[in-house]
């Protein structure tokens, strides 16, 4: 049974500990180990927290001004929808999934996001229809990882 000898704690929240182990032949070992612990954003969690929402609120506004400015471009309706759904926003992402999947139905990577989260809203029925419907665009594409990527999403929901 290892017994601590020592525990201290220095200046950079380094928490050393000294450790006696007695081996098979009745010797003693000692170890010592040292490690920082893991903080979410450090001291200053709080304000940090505050300014990552701001800087995902930026972002969205420079997305909607692109999306504006460029209404057919499929991947930046694609990056609003995923920014609303990181927002806890679902309705609007559902929103930007929908006229993405009816404007650019062979936009492979809609497919996956789009059924994750009707999933996620509880609308396992919808979802699986659109996992069977990237299933067949993805293939149509030419791109396997993606098709099986949803075959396997479909497989786990079926």
């Amino acid at each position: 049974m290892p017994k601590i000898v020592a525990q201290k704690q220095d200046k950079k929240n380094c928490i050393s500990t000294k450790l006696i182990l007695r081996t098979a032949d009745a010797s003693n070992l000692t170890l010592l180990i040292s490690r920082k612990p893991f903080r979410f954003f450090g001291k200053n969690r709080k304000r940090r927290w505050k300014k990552a929402k701001l800087m995902d609120t930026k972002r969205l506004e420079k997305l909607q001004k692109s999306l504006a400015a460029h209404p057919a471009d499929a991947f930046t309706r694609y990056l609003v929808a995923l920014e609303f759904v990181k927002l806890n926003r679902p309705e609007e992402a559902l929103a930007h999934f929908h006229q993405l999947h009816s404007e650019h139905a062979a936009y492979v990577p809609t497919y996956y996001q789009y059924a994750q989260l009707l999933e996620s809203l509880g609308r396992r029925a919808e979802a699986i229809a659109v996992y069977r419907e990237g299933v067949g665009v993805a293939r149509q594409a030419g791109d396997g990882h993606a098709a099986s990527e949803l075959q396997a999403a479909l497989d786990l929901l079926e």
